[in-house]
């Protein structure tokens, strides 16, 4: 009968050895004891293991009062994000961060998508989603509407109403405001389009009868 030897090995005396000379620190989430190597802590001197600070900061992804990661009132963070998140989860928090610290956030306008979209997406007042590429309109976070006011563009509107009071119109194609204060009804616009300055209409289809002689159909 052979007999076994059970005793271990050199190097595992060795390992154990080290293992006891390491000290150890207990997570303040879970409880559970690791090698200080392996536990990242805060200002406040409380630990957490890698796994308790990573869903710290998947959660934090996900409500805004728990970012950012913190203890005590203290943020922990580790030396770097790598040592608990993967590139994809990096990438995801970084946007976070630049979400939540827009102060004047705006959002795809397309229910089911819902984005935040940063000003870096933001071109003469449309937003283009990064994600379905919606356009949004930034002031009044609707889909783009053009050709359409926008009712919440309050210079717009102040200079609507200045408008009908002093009786100026506005080019029906590009949508430039034309005022007119001597001569004939026909406007050209400098978008190349022509039309009547009483009723907006293309020139020479309607019937106003502020025509030039010769001119009326």
């Amino acid at each position: 009968m052979t007999k076994v030897d059970t005793r271990p090995s050199a190097n595992t005396r060795s390992k154990k050895k080290r293992d006891r000379g390491t000290p150890t620190t207990t997570c303040t989430a879970c409880l559970d004891s690791f090698k200080e190597p392996e536990t990242f802590a805060g200002k406040c001197g409380h630990a957490f293991c890698r796994e308790c600070l990573k869903t710290m900061f998947l959660m934090s992804m996900q409500d805004e009062q728990l970012y950012p990661p913190r203890c005590c009132n203290e943020p922990v963070k580790p030396k770097s994000l790598l040592q608990i998140l993967d590139f994809d989860q990096i990438r995801a928090f970084d946007e976070k961060v630049i979400e939540y610290a827009a102060k004047d956030r705006l959002y795809c306008s397309e229910p089911t998508c819902s984005k935040f979209i940063s000003k870096t997406a933001i071109h003469q007042e449309i937003a283009t989603c990064p994600a379905c590429k919606t356009q949004t309109h930034e002031l009044c976070r609707s889909p783009v509407h053009p050709g359409v006011d926008c009712p919440m563009d309050q210079a717009l509107q102040s200079l609507l109403e200045i408008a009908g009071k002093q009786k100026w119109k506005r080019c029906p194609r590009c949508k430039a405001m034309v005022s007119l204060s001597h001569g004939c009804a026909h406007i050209y616009c400098r978008c190349g389009n022509e039309f009547c300055y009483e009723c907006q209409k293309l020139w020479k289809t309607c019937k106003c009868h502020v025509w030039p002689a010769g001119y009326h159909p």
